[in-house]
């Protein structure tokens, strides 16, 4: 856990936490909105893991990858799917995510 602390962004950890306004501060502040932790996490994904709805249309506006996977090939639609978030998996489903990405066991969302 703290390994995987230190990797994250501050945008990851604003957005794993559903700070919406920190979010936008720091993506107006140039931040890259698809760096990848030591599991490949974005900020899309950690958003989408967490249910965090709001935060998800900031981070697509500033060019985050629907489909980015993390290191064993899962996506933000399918993080929103194995923790129930619905409202995620709307909004990622209407701005292209593939419902069809096998993550490295074969799991689609």
């Amino acid at each position: 856990q703290q390994q995987q602390e230190a990797q994250d962004t501050p945008l990851m950890v604003a957005a794993y936490g559903g700070k919406i306004e920190e979010v936008q501060r720091l993506l107006s502040a140039g931040a890259q909105v698809n760096a990848k932790d030591i599991f490949g996490n974005t900020a899309l994904i950690c958003a989408a893991d967490n249910g965090h709805v709001p935060c998800l249309e900031p981070l697509l506006r500033a060019g985050a990858k629907v489909n980015a996977k993390t290191s064993n090939g899962s996506t933000a639609l399918y993080m929103a799917t194995i923790f129930g978030h619905v409202p995620c998996l709307e909004a990622l489903l209407r701005v292209g995510a593939e419902v069809n990405a096998k993550n490295s066991n074969g799991n689609t969302a």
